[in-house]
């Protein structure tokens, strides 16, 4: 998972607000310093110049979300294109890309796609820079989003909700939630590298203000780690 920031917190609408030498960063500034900064590998020493955190790489953590997509992945048959929107250090994917007939990875920050151009190879697999905020979504028969929305604004979230229908067929979101089910969700958050778990909530799409509107819903793995729960959700449309 990554790791946690020390938040101060607006006790009037449950906000953390990110740190200083954040204000004023757009989205692709922020989180390119957070890799540059190596935010969120402070407490583990690697060669990789990107490293998305202890919960991209804890076999523990991964595993079980791997298994699921896979499966879901042979579930749907072939001819299937993956959307992989923060790919982040590209851990998890690399696993999964055997499975897609296409696989499409993006990330918001230029120099880690650079890397992976450099660095990984398969016929079916590209990779480009995409904000998820601002920019179309590909098209794509699946779009995975993995700990990304954890990271914005709610309005930020919003303007991608805003986006479905229409995109794909199945979105998979994976969101680090609290431990206890009984929490309040989607309270207000700055974009940056911290989450709302500071603030005892989480992103659920299907809650408000997102209201996410799918033809179904359900869980795919649920892992308890890091002070909460990492769970995977597929939205079919």
């Amino acid at each position: 998972m990554k790791k946690l920031f020390s938040r101060l917190l607006n006790k009037k609408k449950h906000k953390p607000t990110a740190p200083a030498d954040y204000d004023g960063l757009s989205r692709q500034e922020a989180f390119s310093k957070v890799y540059r900064d190596r935010i969120w590998s402070r407490t583990t020493p690697d060669e990789s110049p990107f490293h998305s955190g202890e919960g991209s790489r804890n076999p523990e953590v991964t595993g079980p979300y791997v298994a699921a997509i896979s499966g879901f992945l042979q579930e749907f048959g072939s001819g299937k294109s993956v959307a992989d929107i923060g790919c982040g250090d590209f851990e998890i994917g690399r696993q999964l890309v055997p499975f897609a007939t296409r696989y499409m990875a993006f990330d918001i920050v230029p120099e880690l796609i650079e890397h992976h151009r450099a660095n990984e190879t398969a016929d079916h697999l590209s990779f480009d820079v995409l904000d998820l905020v601002e920019d179309p979504l590909p098209p794509a028969d699946i779009i995975l989003v993995r700990q990304v929305l954890q990271h914005l604004s709610n309005d930020d979230v919003l303007s991608f909700v805003r986006k479905f229908p229409g995109s794909c067929q199945h979105l998979i979101v994976t969101e680090h939630l609290p431990a206890d089910e009984n929490f309040v969700p989607n309270l207000e958050h700055d974009s940056g590298p911290g989450i709302r778990l500071s603030v005892n909530s989480g992103v659920d799409l299907s809650a408000a203000p997102f209201n996410l509107q799918a033809s179904s819903k359900r869980i795919l793995c649920d892992v308890l780690a890091y002070d909460g729960r990492i769970r995977t959700t597929l939205y079919s449309f």
